[in-house]
């Protein structure tokens, strides 16, 4: 399913699928797609929920952040948002991130942009015509990010969720996405225009 233009959605709205995304995304990777000592479970993290993958010792080994319009919406949320996700990082805990909101006034250059900034590093922006990122972070022992700009009506690429360094498994980023897209309230669904 085409990505949905969520800037023409409120914040509820958004808020509301981002739910249920993550819900079927854990349910996922839970189903088979994580080797048998590992888990993802829904944690707390800032203003919102994120993932977090887990080996059976205890370990957080990978987080999966979904962006949201709320970390977006003033320089200290983004702020929030960058430092958390560079003590995931420098923390040797893999990422995977997702952005299905354009650069803006905090984050010019998008938030995968302000994070490597950040780390005391540069990387190229995203072009004009696709100002979405999904981005995978393997954290070590030198962090890399194999990023996949994206842009409203495209789908979802599957996207390495790391579990050791240079060793992950494809996270379903576009079936998690259509399970909540197909669970979402039809007078929902019209806020934001229905498929694109």
């Amino acid at each position: 399913m085409p990505i949905h233009d969520w800037s023409r959605a409120g914040a509820s709205t958004f808020h509301t699928f981002r739910h249920r995304w993550i819900s079927a995304l854990v349910d996922a990777l839970n189903a088979g797609r994580l080797p048998d000592d590992h888990f993802a479970a829904i944690e707390p993290a800032r203003t919102s929920d994120r993932i977090a993958v887990h080996h059976r010792d205890g370990r957080i080994v990978a987080v999966i952040e979904i962006v949201t319009p709320a970390d977006k919406a003033s320089s200290a949320a983004l702020n929030a948002l960058v430092e958390s996700i560079g003590r995931t990082i420098l923390g040797r805990v893999h990422l995977l991130l997702v952005d299905l909101f354009p650069p803006g006034e905090h984050d010019p250059s998008g938030v995968l942009h302000a994070v490597w900034l950040a780390l005391g590093e540069e990387i190229d922006e995203p072009p004009a015509d696709r100002p979405l990122m999904a981005a995978s972070i393997d954290s070590g022992p030198i962090p890399a990010s194999y990023a996949e700009p994206i842009a409203v009506g495209e789908i979802l690429p599957e996207m390495p969720v790391f579990l050791e360094p240079s060793v992950y498994i494809p996270a379903p980023l576009e079936a998690s996405y259509q399970s909540a897209w197909d669970a979402l309230p039809e007078v929902l669904k019209a806020r934001i225009g229905g498929a694109r």
